[in-house]
């Protein structure tokens, strides 16, 4: 089942649910697949000098690369430790029990198991470290005594042995490395060729090189690194921010190319982000007003999600009671099978276009820390929430949004339907900072989210203006409509591909050629009213609108 299909499943049961009563039912009936990926390395795995590991390290950022590339929950265990060589992960020692804890809980759930391993920076120190310096025979011969444990107990599990990066030839910290280190560094990588050469004859389709290209990326790439200080000067041994997600490339790389042999389908959402930039072409030719006097959402029991959380976190009434001192935030921990979700019930079934607004976490002196505002939004709409084939995806947003230290509220662009819905989805792909939940997948929370409608202003709309204009919108519309289909079915193909492209390009030749028009543009504001805080003056907290045209009070 696609990831599309799946996720439609998961939205219509749910509205089922509530609305039938069916109480039992949830989104983890449908829980597919998860990818476990477990780590094995040193400081540049665990993440030294990152202002934070938690989110920043290589695995953590390997881990959502490699979600977004699947749409699956994707556990990652990150088993770095600082200063560790390849003794410190024998089979016995600490480190090896740590990662193989973690293993045995990842085995519990269905779904491929992945070892990712890259030591040999800490072997190759001259001294200061254990068994330094290694050399290579028993570089070698500790790599395949870890592998062989790990696959003694994982039959079924897969090993990829990354290649340690480039170190600076000044690196002399609490261990001593120099070039004579950096020359035993590099003297690893034909090792590991060995490894995985002697494993494809005596455990074929088990052990596999990574990404060989990271090496000579990092090389001399002192922009990646941090600039630390030593005992000969300044050295570059450890990835920034930056570098740490340079090489969560490489490394969801080498685990995308196993992927499809394990079932696992990759997914190209440039066709899905196609048809959203077809959507938000032919909005441009559209002016609009809406007016925040008539919030369509005026009852908690009009949200559903399929990741609500619990407790004070849990309560939809906090998204629609005009408090910034509340919010509603997805379960970040629970296994909800799919991605995290805000269903509305607008109780209108004659709305063709709609704007909304959200607002951040704003508690505890809006804490930075607390924002995990969505950030990338796709939208579906239907009529009739039993049936699974009803949904239809109506556009979706994915730039514009707030900056993480924004205060102000966020108004969407225009939402422009082709049939009037009553039942809305918004489904979070993610949040502010891209961040994952302990269940693997992207979470969000809120103070605020209403849903106004809005008003197509013809006078001023090209739309309205250009007959030539006009059939150039319908066109485009179609076909968006016709992909919408062809991507549920999987026949979305290059051709078609080039069919939307040159609609979009049609419509902006038109519109480009359009002299004569003239067009409302008035510059993005902060527009005040619509969410106040009690007792306060309407000039107090306001909304920013994205390319709108104004507000009708």
């Amino acid at each position: 089942m696609s990831r599309t299909k799946r996720f439609i499943c998961v939205i219509a049961l749910l509205w089922i649910a509530i609305f039938s009563e069916f109480s039992d039912v949830n989104a983890s009936t449908l829980s597919s697949e998860k990818i476990h990926l477990v780590f094995i390395g040193n400081s540049i795995t665990y993440g030294a000098t990152l202002g934070n590991p938690a989110e920043q390290a290589p695995p953590i950022v390997t881990g959502r690369l490699i979600y977004e590339q699947t749409g699956k929950v994707v556990r990652v265990k990150n088993g770095g430790v600082s200063g560790i060589t390849t003794f410190g992960f024998l089979p016995g020692r600490s480190a090896f029990e740590n990662v193989v804890n973690a293993a045995d809980v990842f085995c519990k759930e269905s779904g491929p198991l992945y070892f990712l391993i890259m030591l040999g920076t800490n072997d190759s120190a001259e001294a200061g470290t254990e068994g330094a310096p290694v050399s290579t025979t028993v570089y070698k011969q500790n790599m395949k005594s870890i592998i062989n444990a790990l696959l003694q107990r994982y039959p079924k599990a897969k090993i990829i042995i990354n290649y340690p990066i480039w170190y600076s030839p000044t690196t002399y910290n609490g261990a001593k490395y120099l070039q004579a280190g950096l020359n035993r560094l590099k003297s690893y990588h034909p090792i590991i060729d060995e490894i995985v050469k002697e494993y494809g004859v005596s455990m074929q389709g088990h052990v596999f090189p990574g990404d060989k290209n990271a090496y000579s990326f990092f090389e001399n790439n002192t922009s990646f690194y941090t600039s630390e200080s030593g005992q000969v000067g300044t050295f570059y041994l450890h990835p920034n921010a930056g570098g740490a997600v340079k090489l969560a490339q490489f490394w969801a790389g080498s685990i995308i190319n196993l992927l499809e042999g394990d079932g696992i389908k990759i997914v190209d959402k440039s066709n899905e982000l196609l048809l959203d930039s077809a959507r938000q072409e032919i909005l441009k030719c559209y002016n609009w007003s809406l007016n925040m006097d008539d919030p369509l959402i005026k009852n908690a029991n009009q949200l559903l999600s399929n990741a609500s959380g619990t407790g004070s976190e849990g309560s939809f009434g906090a998204l629609i009671d005009r408090s910034y001192a509340t919010w509603f935030q997805s379960d970040n921990k629970s296994d909800i099978g799919d991605i995290p979700n805000l269903q509305v019930d607008l109780c209108r079934d004659t709305l063709q276009q709609i704007v909304f607004t959200m607002m951040r976490r704003m508690d505890n002196n809006a804490n930075i820390s607390y924002n995990q505002i969505p950030a990338d939004i796709d939208i579906y709409a239907s009529n009739d929430t039993t049936d699974i084939n009803g949904w239809i995806k109506i556009g979706g947003i994915h730039s514009g949004f707030p900056a993480i230290s924004s205060k102000l509220p966020y108004a969407s662009p225009l939402v422009l339907f082709d049939n009037a819905y009553r039942y809305l989805i918004f489904v979070v792909n993610k949040n502010i900072t891209d961040k994952l939940g302990e269940n693997g997948l992207p979470y969000y929370n809120m103070s605020e989210f209403q849903v106004y409608p809005a008003k197509i202003n013809e006078e001023k709309s090209m739309y309205y203006q250009s007959e030539k204009l006009r059939q150039a919108v319908q066109e485009l519309k179609a076909l968006c409509t016709e992909g919408e289909v062809k991507l549920k079915n999987g026949t979305f193909d290059d051709n078609y591909k080039s069919l939307v492209t040159q609609g979009i390009s049609k419509l902006k030749s038109v519109v480009s050629g359009i002299h004569n028009i003239k067009v409302e543009k008035t510059e993005q504001k902060f527009l005040l009213n619509g969410l106040k805080m009690e007792n306060s003056n309407s000039e107090k907290h306001g909304i920013l609108l994205s390319k709108n045209k104004k507000i009708l009070y």
